[in-house]
């Protein structure tokens, strides 16, 4: 038998992480992922990129502390960018949820021995990979329905959004006339979300059963049936309100990425103060001394000047000493907290208020003071986080501006990065192994300079 679109299967037992973003970045429609383990941050950040535009992405994964450790994978930001997060089963339980399978666009299917983790890179593993298998993707969609209903039953139904309603279902007849019923299914999930009338009901249980020439009839019914009742949409107010909050996470995780540098930077010109100030004021009041002219004179006078009042400055400043993993800790906590009160980003008439709380927040930082970071989050964590733009603005045409907005801060926080990267100071500390190692070596040539000039 002849088949237009032959299945074709390939095993793949090296470099698996990079097949398997390959045939994600292939996806247009739907991902529907269910593995044990999830902690590769390069396939994570594949499909993150995946649901920012718009791509249907259902993960579920074991209810597993590996999958949940404090620096873990950020699947709740997976969740804000539209993706859908399911945690299998409870921790203890001895059931467990142990599959490895990924169904891409319907007809795409990953499956094997290899979890997405980390570790998984060292293990021999393999894959495999079939493409144009709408039967088999069909079947293991069906396999991660009936997993949900098991390990991650749903909890109370939301109230429906009428208009939604009608234009999901719109969609799903549009995909039925153009012959693309694989692609159904992360839409009748979507339904399934919502407390519906019973005739809605009847829709999803005719297009579980394949019915399709059915459920378009009833489909259309209940169109003529509600269409009255649903307020009008426009389609280019949601797009754009979606644009913008795809912007803002953007910008929110380009700032963090320059805080994380512009405090590696900070940190180390003051451990340099700290460890070597005391020698280079010597030094330089040596120089002072024995400066032979005039004009040698004025300028040793103002380099000391200068540095001995850089250096008491900094050893008045409040600064903490943290273990690395405290400073670990100290990064994901104002991370959260910058994401929670950023200024760009909030809504207009809290934007001083979220000026001086992120000020605030940046000096604690910056200091080291994690208890400080550490009441700021929780306060805003407690309370109600600052809303958005996208919460307070509602006329198209204003939304349209801060899409601009948006697009242009994030463009100037990519090239500020850039420059900082790109910068000479950052490429010498960047390349620095061991601060105490480097410091250490600094200030035995220091002692050695300041022996010499004291002879």
């Amino acid at each position: 038998m002849l088949f237009d679109n032959p299945v074709q299967t390939t095993a793949y037992f090296e470099r698996i992480p990079q097949t398997i973003i390959a045939q994600l970045q292939q996806a247009q429609q739907s991902v529907v992922i269910a593995v044990a383990w999830f902690t590769d941050s390069f396939i994570f950040r594949e499909l993150s990129a995946l649901a920012g535009r718009g791509v249907s992405v259902e993960l579920m994964i074991a209810n597993d502390e590996a999958n949940f450790r404090e620096t873990g994978l950020d699947f709740e930001q997976l969740r804000r960018i539209g993706g859908r997060v399911h945690k299998a089963g409870k921790q203890k339980s001895k059931v467990f949820m142990h599959n490895k399978f990924c169904v891409i666009d319907g007809q795409t299917v990953i499956t094997g021995s290899f979890n997405w983790s980390q570790s998984a890179r060292q293990n021999h593993e393999n894959i495999v990979v079939s493409t144009e298998a709408d039967e088999l993707a069909g079947q293991f969609l069906i396999e991660f329905r009936q997993l949900l209903d098991r390990y991650a039953p749903p909890g109370p139904t939301a109230v429906p959004d009428l208009g939604k309603v009608l234009k999901r279902l719109d969609l799903i007849k549009t995909l039925i006339a153009l012959d693309e019923t694989e692609s159904i299914a992360p839409h009748i999930h979507k339904l399934n979300e919502f407390s519906l009338p019973t005739d809605h009901t009847d829709i999803v249980q005719l297009l579980r059963r394949n019915q399709f020439a059915e459920a378009v009839r009833h489909i259309e019914q209940f169109s003529k049936s509600h269409a009255t009742l649903a307020p009008y949409i426009d389609a280019e107010i949601g797009a754009l309100k979606v644009e913008i909050r795809i912007l803002e996470l953007q910008i929110k995780a380009l700032d963090a990425e320059r805080a994380d540098i512009e405090k590696m930077l900070h940190e180390f010109s003051v451990q340099h103060t700290l460890q070597l100030g005391d020698l280079i004021i010597r030094i330089l009041q040596l120089r002072k001394e024995q400066a032979g002219t005039q004009p040698e004179r004025d300028e040793a006078k103002a380099d000391y000047d200068q540095y001995q009042q850089e250096y008491t400055e900094t050893r008045q400043q409040p600064h903490h000493e943290l273990t690395v993993e405290e400073q670990a800790e100290l990064k994901k906590r104002y991370r959260k907290a910058a994401q929670l009160c950023h200024p760009d980003v909030v809504a207009e008439q809290l934007k001083g208020y979220a000026e001086e709380l992120f000020k605030e927040l940046k000096s604690a930082s910056d200091s080291n003071d994690l208890v400080r970071v550490t009441e700021i989050l929780e306060a805003l964590e407690s309370g109600k986080p600052l809303p958005s733009r996208t919460e307070t603005v509602t006329e198209k045409t204003l939304l349209q501006h801060e899409r601009i907005r948006l697009q242009q801060l994030a463009d100037t926080f990519r090239k500020t990065l850039e420059m900082i990267r790109e910068s000479k100071t950052f490429q010498q500390i960047s390349q620095i192994a061991n601060w105490n190692t480097y410091f250490a070596e600094i200030r035995t040539k220091l002692q050695a300079q300041l022996e010499t000039l004291s002879v």
